[in-house]
């Protein structure tokens, strides 16, 4: 990896690390005690439900109130929560990531292509090869900075379970509907390859194909939009309105769902998976479609 991939692995990696931890704080609740230190003062917080644990008014500080208050709040949090609810957000802020790929590829053929000539049987060996490797860049980024999360939530809630509050059973149907309650740490860290790789690989792919469809940068950005929250959008009625059967058809169709798989239950893993590999096929199509017929400099 050289210097400027490096570089970007580190900003992609460095940015999604620091957005966890922010869902994660979010989701905590603890900015809450944090405003009602500075809003409503060291009288009321004396006076509520943590004022047992000072002496005085003058007694409490900004560092003493907050440790308390961070000890109440990881008493409550469970690591499924932790790996679940907190990151549920994420699944907004995905497409416009792995869109980056689609940019990037955009670029670098438009700054070298009057330099470099490739015939047509080499264009699309060179062509998929950037793509994956682009897109496996993107992809580690997302599931480097998930696994310090995951191993930050370990320490910090490894302890605490939630199992019978989060209903899931993606994936159980291929590893045992036991495997949840016998490997908890490694089911949510499986789960964790599958959302914050496999799928950030497939999108990413599928960006990464799009500048040779469209000649307009801004297109190429907005096309993983379009395709994930279009789908999402028109999914939706189906979810909310039709029987298990129609519920079912959307779920598998709506991209998006894969991200929140404590929200639904009962729907073929395999089929969940193979619905969501829908935009590498479509990557792969366009690729042998869009460079079979042409030469192209690059």
């Amino acid at each position: 990896m050289d210097r400027v991939k490096k570089k970007n692995f580190f900003i992609i990696f460095s940015l999604t690390l620091l957005l966890f931890l922010g869902l994660l704080i979010s989701n905590s609740g603890i900015l809450t005690p944090i405003s009602i230190y500075f809003l409503n003062g060291k009288e009321s917080i004396f006076n509520s439900d943590v004022g047992m644990y000072f002496e005085s008014v003058e007694s409490i500080t900004f560092f003493k109130y907050f440790g308390v208050e961070l000890k109440n709040i990881r008493s409550t949090m469970s690591f499924e929560s932790s790996l679940t609810y907190a990151l549920s957000l994420f699944q907004l802020i995905l497409p416009f990531i792995v869109s980056l790929t689609g940019l990037r590829i955009f670029d670098f053929h438009n700054k070298i292509g009057s330099m470099i000539y490739y015939r047509k049987d080499k264009f699309r060996s060179f062509y998929l090869k950037n793509v994956v490797r682009t897109s496996l860049e993107i992809s580690l980024s997302i599931f480097s900075a998930f696994s310090v999360y995951f191993i930050i939530c370990l320490v910090l809630f490894g302890g605490r379970y939630d199992a019978y509050h989060i209903e899931t059973d993606f994936l159980l149907d291929i590893l045992g509907n036991n495997f949840y309650y016998r490997s908890i740490h490694l089911y949510y860290f499986v789960l964790g390859i599958v959302q914050f790789f496999f799928i950030p690989f497939v999108l990413s792919f599928f960006s990464g194909t799009l500048p040779l469809v469209f000649s307009n940068k801004k297109l190429v950005a907005i096309g993983p939009l379009v395709y994930y929250f279009g789908l999402a959008v028109l999914t939706f009625p189906i979810i909310s309105l039709f029987s298990r059967s129609g519920n079912m058809i959307g779920l598998l169709l709506n991209p998006s769902a894969i991200m929140a798989v404590g929200d639904y239950t009962k729907v073929p893993s395999l089929l969940m998976l193979l619905s969501n590999s829908i935009p590498l096929l479509l990557g792969l199509f366009i690729i042998f479609y869009g460079t079979g017929s042409k030469h192209v400099e690059v």
